[in-house]
């Protein structure tokens, strides 16, 4: 990915992890839902021609996974159309941008562990069908990279129990975070699981 002095911009920034790659990125403009709607084609077209950023980190999705099995259509039009139009947008008003996709472990099936860019993915659930689908959209970039990864923040965990027939690895969303700053700064293209 090529340096860029143009805005660095980070989407979902009021997530959890948004607030902590504001951390390791402070000069980055860090939008969240309120200010930048990314369903709305027209509202991100008008935002990124007005930005046109170097870099965009791109977090603002539907990730409670009961609610995209419910809602389907929304978070299609969150988790794909709102992906596809910020990579339309960049294409049509920053085409030399770099852009940064957070994916989720939930594009495999989750039955084995150690999974790694080579693997094939084979989601079990919308959740991850809408993420994979953003992954192809995101790959339309020519400087693209597709962060493949589950968090939680650093609280004291919610549940009372919780799964035990499903593999996975979760991180803190601040190592998340600056664990992203190290391969956006090496510049790293393709897939990192």
């Amino acid at each position: 990915m090529a340096e860029h002095t143009r805005a660095f911009l980070i989407t979902g920034a009021r997530g959890n992890l948004g607030v902590e790659l504001m951390k390791v990125f402070p000069g980055a403009l860090g939008v969240g839902r309120a200010e930048f709607d990314i369903t709305d084609r027209d509202s991100v077209f008008r935002f990124i021609e007005l930005t046109k950023p170097g870099t965009v980190i791109h977090l603002a999705a539907l990730t409670d996974v009961p609610k995209c099995e419910h809602e389907k259509e929304l978070a299609w039009r969150t988790n794909v159309v709102g992906t596809e139009n910020i990579v339309e947008a960049l294409s049509s008003s920053a085409p030399d941008a770099c852009f940064v996709y957070i994916s989720t472990a939930c594009v495999f099936r989750g039955d084995r562990g150690n999974y790694g860019e080579n693997d094939i993915p084979d989601p079990v659930n919308f959740y991850g069908l809408t993420k994979l689908i953003g992954e192809f959209a995101a790959k339309r970039m020519k400087n693209h990279l597709v962060i493949r990864t589950n968090f939680v923040p650093r609280d004291p965990w919610k549940h009372d129990r919780a799964f035990t027939d499903r593999y996975g690895t979760y991180l803190f969303a601040d190592d998340v975070a600056r664990g992203t700053k190290e391969v956006v700064e090496k510049n790293l293209t393709g897939i990192v699981v």
